[in-house]
């Protein structure tokens, strides 16, 4: 007798259905990524997180580039 196997498709977690609340991800610019590599540049090499402060201190002296109420909010 010939066994048979079903494959069970598995259901869409809810992180994976459409969410409505939820915004569509807009890439950054190359401006955009310049200003935080220029102030992040040396904790990426040495995988150290940045202080709240520096991220304030990015945030202030990048206002134009970084645009703040683009997308993530303060």
């Amino acid at each position: 007798m010939p066994i048979e196997s079903t494959t069970e498709v598995p259901e869409e977690s809810e992180a994976e259905t459409e969410n409505p609340r939820r915004e569509q991800k807009v890439a950054w610019s190359n401006a955009e990524i310049t200003a935080v590599m220029k102030h992040f540049k040396g904790h990426i090499t040495k995988g150290k997180l940045a202080t709240l402060t520096e991220c304030q201190q990015c945030k202030t002296a990048e206002d134009p580039v970084l645009d703040i109420g683009k997308g993530v909010s303060p």
